[in-house]
């Protein structure tokens, strides 16, 4: 299994990479954009959380932040390099923070996706893609 932290990382499983550097304040300057709309939303904060796509921003934020916070809190050891029972340990508490990461990741895709529909280009692309997608999951159903 190969990822970008992997062969990026310095000896030290402590240090910080420049690329997590960015990402994190990347991320703070999405969390406060995000509390700027909530405290200037029109309806107040139960208008602001009415809407989907702010809880999405937020729940992708907070994995990153829970990510982050994992790299340094938990084994790096390769990913599947853990001796405990698959069954009972879903995710290896050496690969948390890269399912933290890849959860926020699927999150800000999805968000993405959302704003390339607007798209011109993109939105007739998109539609194709969904209506196969439900083809396919009708015949795997």
């Amino acid at each position: 299994q190969h990822s970008a932290l992997d062969d990026s990382r310095p000896s030290s499983s402590t240090s910080v990479l420049a690329l997590e550097i960015s990402l994190l304040a990347w991320n703070c300057c999405r969390v406060c954009t995000e509390m700027i709309q909530l405290l200037c939303a029109a309806g107040g904060p139960r208008e602001y959380f009415r809407q989907f796509w702010n809880d999405l921003e937020l729940t992708s934020a907070a994995f990153f932040f829970a990510g982050f916070g994992l790299r340094f809190t938990q084994g790096h050891d390769k990913c599947g390099s853990s001796d405990s029972d698959p069954w009972v340990d879903l995710v290896p508490s050496s690969c948390r923070f890269m399912f933290c990461y890849s959860v926020s990741l699927a999150l800000l895709w999805a968000r993405l996706l959302r704003v390339c529909s607007i798209s011109r280009h993109f939105g007739p692309l998109l539609v194709l893609i969904g209506r196969m997608g439900h083809d396919i999951w009708r015949f795997a159903a």
